[in-house]
């Protein structure tokens, strides 16, 4: 629900007008937020050792090879759903660093 406060204001330690003044000093300022009160039971998982060097062998999920076609409908699937460390994005393998690894087992691996 937006809120929007308008007013003039005299800041005496930086500036200062007279009230009458044409060029008195104003503000307005509009807050917008969007209030969600519902709990969030949000299941997330990181991933193993062996995900982070591409060996997505447990997926159920077909992983494509962005690589081997333009056309997204005619794209082969990695084989053996093994990405080849050389394909691994730098900035991603950085990023996957700084997230922690699992400390739980597989069948039980998740933040809360």
């Amino acid at each position: 629900m937006p809120r929007a406060v308008t007013s003039p204001t005299t800041i005496s330690a930086v500036y200062s007008v007279a009230r009458s003044s044409a060029t008195a000093l104003s503000f307005s300022a509009t807050i917008c937020a969007i209030e969600d009160h519902q709990a969030n039971n949000d299941r997330l998982t990181v991933p193993t050792a062996a995900e982070r060097a591409g060996d997505l062998t447990v997926s159920t999920t077909t992983i494509y090879d962005p690589a081997s076609s333009l056309d997204p409908s005619k794209r082969a699937p990695f084989a053996d759903k093994m990405i080849p460390t050389s394909r691994i994005n730098s900035i991603s393998a950085k990023i996957l660093g700084i997230i922690h690894c699992q400390t739980l087992a597989a069948s039980i691996r998740t933040i809360s």
